[in-house]
């Protein structure tokens, strides 16, 4: 699934975009969503859902 998200990256940025991406994965996912003004559009792009997401564990 992992690749699967990468390749949609790269996609997404060779379409769009003209300047280099940015090499780490943080960096790659903020300028995507800058790109495309919004989280939304970003996950989108992506393919993934763009919800929220609880950083607490559930369980034990």
């Amino acid at each position: 699934m992992t690749g699967s998200l990468g390749d949609s990256l790269d996609r997404a940025l060779e379409k769009v975009f003209t300047r280099p991406a940015p090499k780490s994965a943080q960096a790659q996912m903020k300028y995507l969503v800058k790109q495309l003004k919004g989280t939304k559009a970003a996950a989108a792009a992506l393919g993934v859902h763009s919800g929220p997401w609880n950083g607490t564990s559930r369980g034990s």
